[in-house]
């Protein structure tokens, strides 16, 4: 039979394995590797962030850039497809940025701006790939990036309240 433990000796921390073999208790130490300074540690959130908006902008560019297949019979309105997708991207980007600087008002407006510049830019080429451009579907679009931002601002309202309460 095994027991883990852990401890502190001459300020150095350890973990610890008791066997009980032969009913003899030996303790066996495993020293932890020194800790990193904060300037060498590896943020991963930044890392992954930033991933996770690479592709899905590139993902949503490649699906909105496609040739029509007609597999599938058109939709009424895919209105509700583009303010969910711009929501997703806004939402990405707000965490994107989040992560590195502080996000605030400016910073809502600004990534708003560059949606929305880059929605337009999104409508006015799908035509080169016999598509068609619809000034509804930017307003799709910027609500869509409106309504991501206003949520990732709501989460992370919540999630400053409840670390605050030690809730994590």
């Amino acid at each position: 039979m095994i027991f883990v433990g852990a401890g502190l000796t001459a300020g150095r921390d350890f973990d610890y394995l008791y066997s009980t073999s032969a009913a003899v208790i030996q303790p066996c130490y495993f020293h932890h590797a020194p800790k990193m300074p904060d300037s060498q540690r590896v943020n991963w959130s930044k890392h992954l962030s930033l991933a996770a908006l690479a592709a899905y902008w590139l993902l949503l560019f490649v699906a909105t850039h496609v040739p029509p297949l007609n597999l599938i019979p058109p939709l009424p309105s895919d209105k509700l497809l583009h303010t969910v997708a711009f929501a997703v991207l806004s939402f990405l980007f707000a965490l994107a940025w989040s992560v590195r600087r502080p996000f605030g008002w400016r910073q809502f407006l600004a990534v708003l701006a560059i949606l929305a510049i880059y929605a337009a830019f999104d409508e006015t080429t799908q035509p080169l790939m016999r598509r068609v451009a619809d000034r509804l579907d930017w307003v799709a679009d910027v609500v869509g990036a409106l309504v991501g931002l206003t949520v990732f601002c709501g989460a992370k309202a919540i999630w400053r309240r409840m670390s605050t309460f030690g809730v994590e």
